[in-house]
């Protein structure tokens, strides 16, 4: 072959070994699967997805959109207890402010919103009868109680009342040297007040009055060794009004119907009807002598109102000793 002829046809195989790897050489081989990874511009295997749609459900693919863990809850305190920096106080008490009751009860509550120091408690605690009600002035009167009875971690305070009380105004107090567990004072006093007004009994909204003395007004030659006898209109209030019963020994003075007066010792007995009450002195009287019998205007009725006026009744005793007057009850 001339030597032309060798060049054309090299020139053809390099041509078509050219032609080859340009438009197909990768199928020579064997065919790759349609899910192989494909060499990225660093060289690391990527699949052929989209990692946009997939980051919902797929938390690898997007990391800044996964859930973190579950934030800490804050410390809560124990239960009953009050942060530090937060003083105790009276939450409630039974009977509560402003409240009327019918009939007496035998203990006071008081609760607090969180444990107490009982000692502290004890001390700062009172109730007290008052003369004027809910105006919050006037004379008060301390009622006896017992130490309290504790419960509910120390938040509750029951108060036992040692004397009964029945009728009447009161007030509950805790004074604000009461402390908590933490021997923190409370962060105010606490006043409460009630009243004990028991269902008003027939006839008994009325002043009551005196239906008899004996003995009678204007009386003499009464015997010396006797029992006065004072009857009511209405059931009276027997602890009241055995302190307004008195028996007065009367001597002239000068100037006309001046008297000097002196209390006569005596005892002082209701009866059963709560009526009829008996005056007994602790000594013989005076023979030839003036005494007088006294009941002062507020005398109460077993509903606590008041006769209103003062009674009295004066007599004359004997010259002799001879006799005893027996009076009792009805």
């Amino acid at each position: 072959m001339p030597f032309s002829r060798k060049i054309q046809v090299f020139s053809a195989v390099l041509c078509l070994l050219a032609l080859a790897q340009c438009s197909g050489g990768a199928e020579i081989g064997p065919s790759a699967p349609a899910d192989a990874p494909i060499a990225g511009d660093n060289g690391a295997a990527e699949h052929n997805v989209d990692p946009g749609n997939n980051a919902g459900n797929n938390p690898a693919a997007n990391p800044g959109s996964a859930p973190g863990p579950a934030p800490a809850s804050p410390l809560e305190p124990a239960p009953g207890s009050l942060p530090d920096n937060e003083p105790a106080a009276v939450i409630s008490s039974n009977p509560s402010d402003g409240q009327i009751l019918t009939a007496s009860l035998p203990t006071i509550r008081v609760e607090f919103n969180a444990p107490m120091d009982p000692a502290s408690v004890n001390q700062a605690f009172q109730l007290a009868r008052t003369n004027f009600g809910f105006a919050g002035s006037g004379n008060f009167s301390v009622v006896p109680v017992a130490a309290s009875v504790v419960s509910d971690n120390n938040r509750v305070f029951e108060f036992p009342i040692i004397d009964p009380i029945t009728r009447g105004s009161f007030r509950i107090s805790v004074g604000g040297e009461a402390k908590d567990a933490n021997q923190t004072p409370i962060l105010q006093a606490f006043t409460s007040n009630f009243s004990i007004k028991p269902p008003v009994e027939d006839g008994l909204d009325a002043p009551p009055r005196i239906v008899s003395i004996n003995p009678p007004d204007g009386s003499e030659g009464v015997l010396r060794q006797t029992t006065l006898h004072i009857v009511f209109s209405q059931p009276m209030a027997t602890s009241i009004v055995k302190n307004k019963i008195s028996l007065l020994k009367k001597t002239v003075a000068a100037g006309i119907n001046n008297f000097n007066e002196e209390e006569v010792e005596g005892t002082v007995t209701a009866c059963p009807d709560k009526k009829t009450f008996l005056f007994d002195p602790k000594k013989m009287l005076d023979r030839t002598q003036r005494y007088e019998i006294r009941i002062e205007a507020d005398a109460k009725n077993s509903n606590g109102i008041e006769m209103g006026e003062e009674v009295s009744s004066d007599f004359e005793t004997k010259s002799s000793i001879v006799g005893v007057t027996q009076v009792g009850c009805p």
